[in-house]
């Protein structure tokens, strides 16, 4: 359900691309603390109000993409990241082939062929991991760009950036995933 109050004004904050997490934690402290239920003034809808407003400020494409006046989000990938997408998903699917043929394996010698494949498996991840990062990066300098631009952006540019902000972490989590899996595998050969 989207809010009908605006979180930057809620939680005293001006309305930009990049906030200052200090003030939102010192504002959110002091609205928390007039209005939790648990307090004798509280109240319960404004503090739910405050909560969700302090989740989609401290969330880069949900900030991004309120700033832009959309709730919509769309499927498609933005160009600078289908070349990353296909390597990340190429390395995911042969991290989860290897580590269910592992698991689905009862004979000692074809887990130890598969357990070689699956550290090579799991470099592979942290250098798609590694090119992630990098993109993160970048990522974070358009949007200390867009920040100094200010109104000056257009919402399209705040929808692209919000998209790519989602798949960044989407995918970072993916590949942390793949990479524990493998870790629990073989925890004494994962470093």
């Amino acid at each position: 359900m989207p809010m009908l109050i605006d979180p930057f004004a809620l939680l005293g904050l001006p309305r930009r691309p990049i906030i200052d997490q200090d003030l939102l934690k010192k504002n959110l402290r002091s609205l928390v603390l007039q209005c939790h239920p648990d307090h004798r003034t509280g109240d319960t809808k404004m503090f739910e109000e405050i909560q969700e407003a302090s989740n989609l400020l401290r969330s880069i494409p949900a900030r991004l993409r309120n700033l832009a006046g959309e709730i919509r989000i769309t499927k498609s990938i933005p160009i600078v990241a289908q070349e990353l997408f296909e390597s990340t998903n190429k390395a995911l699917e042969n991290a989860a082939n290897l580590t269910s043929k592992y698991h689905g394996s009862t004979l000692a010698l074809l887990k130890a062929l598969l357990l070689k494949e699956l550290l090579l498996a799991r470099r592979k991840l942290i250098n798609v991991q590694e090119s992630l990062h990098h993109w993160h990066r970048s990522l974070e300098e358009e949007l200390n760009t867009i920040d100094l631009r200010w109104p000056n952006v257009r919402s399209e540019e705040l929808m692209l950036l919000s998209q790519s902000f989602l798949f960044a972490q989407r995918w970072d989590d993916q590949l942390r995933e793949a990479i524990l899996k493998i870790d629990l595998i073989s925890p004494k050969n994962s470093s």
